[in-house]
């Protein structure tokens, strides 16, 4: 039977991990100079003046955010827990190898981890 332990990369292996490039610069700027412009008439005034600029413009939630935050309600609230990890490409694959056509990935533990526990019942 093969052994299902994964060694951990070592510091060298993900030493050279491709990042991608910067798109935006990050505008930085001290904390003591910040000023926060609540009336949109003086935010207006200001920037015209053209000595200050705008730090960051906010993006507006997605189309999809509220249906999103409703979906993530109703599963908190029928009893589902969120879970998340880092595999390493080999378990992954594995694991994906597994998957019947159709299955998501929570069934997919769900009856790996019934198999698991059958057997080991068994024994």
């Amino acid at each position: 039977m093969e052994k299902c332990m994964h060694q951990p990369a070592s510091a060298e292996q993900t030493k050279h991990v491709k990042r991608s490039p910067m798109k935006k610069p990050t505008l930085l700027v001290p904390r003591q100079n910040v000023r926060e412009v609540l009336s949109p008439d003086d935010a207006a005034r200001l920037l015209a003046s053209g000595s200050w600029v705008r730090v960051a413009t906010t993006k507006p939630p997605a189309h999809s955010a509220k249906r999103q935050r409703d979906f993530q309600r109703r599963r908190k609230a029928a009893g589902y827990r969120q879970l998340k990890t880092w595999l390493p490409d080999t378990v992954y694959q594995r694991l994906m190898a597994e998957r019947q056509p159709g299955e998501t990935q929570a069934a997919l533990l769900e009856r790996l981890l019934c198999e698991v526990l059958t057997q080991r019942a068994k024994s």
